[in-house]
């Protein structure tokens, strides 16, 4: 059989994700001769075949009456166009309480389908793997959040999929679909599920008053159905999209009604937690991801979300415990390696923190969160050349991130490689204007090489953007004598003195006032 490496690739990912939650998708003619390659794997296959009669969600629901090697290939979804993809968009929940990983087969037009018109279900994809034209297309990774400093390290944070932006066109086009399907379709669950999808498609249009309308019909068809898990579903839907929307409050309170309805609803309670954590209400979220857990322990990016927060609250042993059984429950994911990797480095494991960087690079050679955080801890044990490479490679993987060209800046600037720290601190400031601390560190560089006009145009810079930052006014009152303008010296010494002494930094406090005298 072609597509050696992408085909092996792909058993591999079959058979690590034995027992776990897994969608693929694979563009390919039909799925019969990749059941052989799979079952020499020891998988169990259970083909899917769609036809107008067969419920796809309602096979899979049957997955805990399957042994654990147990894979799904499903082909066909075409012969339920179009209503099974508004369908499987808003069931999507269901595939992350699925513990066996299922595949969906389809040619290259079923697949796009499913991208334009079930978008949260394709967020909800390990990857897609391309067998006609051999292309390989990696499946969508979490989104990367850096920490407060600008120097600091990056750390990835796990959220459940939300919404993704629409054009109107599409969402009307999607408003009209529905429509068209209420006046054909009888069933009672299935118009339920059309209900939600036009509560949700109006509230992306800001029509609040129809998007509640068709949420209370979906609630009262659920209520008739006694389908408290589908009411649990809903609500949890409408948090999420209060969540894009970005009012909280209204999210919380949606969530709670998810978790009144169905108190076992994980997803619901790792959501309100991941919200939770944002708003850094961290008692809270930390119960709401304990919750999870207990209804679902083999949930590894529970484990990790928790890990994070237990990070941030500095309970390190009971952090790494959660990453350790983040990386027990799925070795194959290179976040919880790059966090694991930031918690070991603040606590000076410094051989531990390269060993999870590199595996997290292993895993993912484009994650450029863990390239920039290996190069500040290769900075840091002065192995600069090593440093350098892998500044450099997360600038080729993300060339717009202003964090890794600011510190290769600083990396360079302590080599005495001057013109490329510049250049490195220019583009810094290129694509963060006011980023005052590239500002000020420019505004050292020009110093030392006796440029002083530009050090203090950006020593002003800095001071604009931040008026706290007694350093910066500092060095601008030391520029100042160098260049014989004592009485702005004073003036800035006397505000930098000012600012040390609010924030109490008594070394520098003790400096400032020292030049005051000799000024």
């Amino acid at each position: 059989m072609m597509y050696t490496r992408q085909l092996k690739e792909f058993l591999n990912e079959l058979r690590l994700a034995k027992g776990r939650n897994c969608l693929i998708f694979a563009i390919a003619a039909n799925s019969e001769e990749f059941v052989e390659q799979a079952e020499s794997y020891d998988l169990h296959v259970n083909e899917i075949h769609l036809n107008e009669n067969i419920n796809l969600l309602e096979v899979l629901s049957d997955w805990e009456e399957t042994s654990e090697d147990t894979v799904y290939f499903v082909e066909g979804v075409r012969n339920q166009f179009p209503w099974i993809l508004g369908y499987l968009n808003l069931h999507r929940d269901i595939f992350y309480e699925i513990k066996r990983p299922v595949v969906i087969f389809g040619s290259e037009y079923e697949i796009t389908e499913i991208t334009k018109y079930a978008p949260d279900l394709w967020r909800f994809r390990s990857r897609t793997y391309d067998f006609i034209d051999k292309k390989e297309i990696r499946g969508g990774f979490p989104s990367t959040l850096s920490e407060p400093s600008i120097s600091v390290e990056k750390r990835l944070h796990y959220a459940l999929p939300i919404f993704e932006e629409e054009s109107v066109d599409a969402v009307r086009e999607r408003i009209t679909a529905n429509n068209y399907l209420l006046e054909i379709i009888k069933e009672d669950y299935k118009r339920a599920e059309l209900y939600m999808s036009l509560a949700i498609s109006y509230l992306k249009l800001d029509d609040f008053e129809r998007g509640n309308e068709y949420f209370e019909r979906a609630l009262e068809v659920r209520l008739k159905l006694n389908d408290n898990i589908g009411m649990s579903i809903d609500y949890r839907r409408f948090g999420d999209f209060y969540v894009f929307k970005g009012e909280y409050a209204d999210a919380i309170r949606y969530y709670r009604e998810a978790i009144r309805a169905d108190p076992d609803y994980a997803a619901a309670h790792t959501n309100l937690g991941v919200l939770l954590y944002d708003l850094r209400r961290y008692d809270e979220a930390e119960n709401e991801y304990k919750e999870a857990i207990r209804i679902d322990p083999d949930d590894a990016v529970v484990h990790y979300n928790l890990g994070v927060l237990l990070k941030e609250l500095e309970r390190h042993e009971e952090a790494e415990k959660e990453y350790i059984e983040a990386i027990r429950i799925d070795p194959n994911d290179a976040a919880v390696y790059n966090n694991f990797g930031n918690m070991l480095k603040d606590l000076k494991r410094y051989d531990e923190a390269e060993k999870e960087y590199r595996e997290a690079i292993k895993i993912y050679p484009d994650l450029a969160a863990a390239h920039y955080n290996l190069g500040i801890l290769l900075k840091d044990l002065e192995r600069h050349d090593e440093a350098e490479e892998e500044y450099r490679e997360a600038i080729r993987i993300d060339p717009d991130d202003v964090a890794t060209h600011y510190n290769f800046g600083g990396l360079l600037k302590e080599l005495e490689r001057y013109d490329e720290a510049e250049k490195e601190y220019r583009e810094a400031i290129r694509i963060d204007p006011d980023l005052a601390a590239a500002h000020y560190n420019l505004g050292n560089l020009l110093d030392d090489l006796e440029r002083y006009d530009e050090a203090e145009e950006e020593y002003r810079e800095a001071i604009r953007i931040d008026p706290d930052d007694g350093e910066a006014h500092a060095n601008l009152g030391y520029l100042f004598l160098r260049i014989e303008r004592p009485k702005e010296a004073k003036n800035e010494f006397e505000i930098a003195k000012e600012l040390f002494e609010k924030q109490g930094r008594e070394a520098d406090l003790k400096k400032v006032e020292e030049l005051l005298v000799d000024t």
